[in-house]
């Protein structure tokens, strides 16, 4: 993508410079809500609070009522971008953030094990609400002991950065949202359990009606190795097929793993061990004069994007930057 700061130099170049806003709404909309979608409506927000939008913020969200889908997360991203306009140095303190003494509210679907390991874990702020959403994720991706490692990872990150940097927590966020990132990389296995939620059919009931058709336009990897150039439009039959492949998720990256032979899957596990590679000399020694650089380098996966051959050649930028 073009870089960020030579489009907003053209931007501010033709407009009136000290009127302009511009806010990362994709990061901050996967950040707080962890629905890109979330993105247009805190653009919708920035707008309105930049007096843009000429009808009154009770009537935007009273819209976003009536329409019924996603009310919550809209109405809050919505009154997030208002946020970033009015105090956009302070926008933090607008969020709920979960405390310890509410992480088993917000893990209630986790086991009491797993639950303890998180108040264990003694994150505050960003980090904690980080991981009060990540792990019931993990844990949905594939099992409990999948999330295992991550939580560890997180609590050592925790642990070490509270020795040299008290009043931070950029490295244990960043730990947090990167290793997750890795870690739940979209598999054959994680496209039939998203197609299976429950809420998801609901949205499409809710936007399109109950007896909407519904198809899937899928491109499997394995079809593509042998020639396939195009999407397979698949109907309601293929329900059962993604039941018995969520079902199979347990064998992922096991010698049982039909789609884990792929050079993406392959390549897709290893990034998750070479991350922990990369930061694990700042777990075992994170000082104040190493730390900016550890934040650099727990964050650099963040320029994975993209599917196949784009997160492909992402993944080799990723692998030639400097982690020292």
């Amino acid at each position: 993508f073009p870089v960020v700061d030579g489009l907003t130099h053209v931007l501010n170049a033709r407009t009136r410079e000290t009127d302009n806003v511009f806010i990362d709404a994709l990061a901050l909309a996967d950040q707080h809500f962890g629905d890109h979608l979330a993105a247009n409506m805190i653009v919708v927000g920035a707008a309105f609070q930049r007096g843009l939008i000429p009808i009154t913020d009770t009537s935007i969200e009273r819209a976003i009522e009536l329409n019924g889908a996603a009310v919550a997360m809209n109405t809050n991203a919505f009154r997030m971008g208002r946020w970033m306009v009015a105090e956009p140095g302070r926008y933090t303190t607008a969020l709920e953030i979960t405390s310890p003494e509410g992480a088993s509210a917000t893990t209630a679907q986790i086991s009491a094990r797993m639950r303890s390991l998180v108040v264990e874990c003694d994150a505050t702020g960003e980090t904690l609400r980080l991981i009060n959403i990540r792990i019931p994720q993990l844990v949905a991706y594939q099992d409990e002991s999948y999330a295992l490692p991550y939580i560890m990872c997180v609590k050592q990150a925790v642990s070490i950065e509270r020795t040299v940097a008290v009043d931070r927590t950029d490295f244990s966020e960043a730990v947090a949202r990167q290793l997750f990132k890795l870690m739940a990389y979209k598999d054959e296995y994680e496209v039939a359990r998203l197609a299976l939620d429950a809420s998801f059919a609901q949205r499409l009931a809710q936007e399109f009606g109950p007896h909407a058709r519904v198809y899937s336009n899928l491109h499997p990897p394995f079809l593509r190795a042998l020639g396939l150039k195009h999407k397979l439009k698949l109907g309601s039959w293929m329900r059962p097929v993604y039941t018995l492949l969520h079902r199979l998720r347990r064998f992922r990256g096991t010698p049982l793993d039909f789609f884990g032979f792929s050079h993406m899957r392959r390549t897709e596990r290893s990034l998750i061990r070479e991350y922990r590679a990369s930061i694990e000399p700042f777990l075992r020694n994170l000082t104040p004069q190493n730390y900016n650089r550890a934040v650099a380098v727990a964050s650099l996966p963040d320029m994975i994007r993209g599917y196949e051959s784009i997160k492909l050649a992402n993944i080799e930028k990723y692998r030639a930057s400097p982690k020292t």
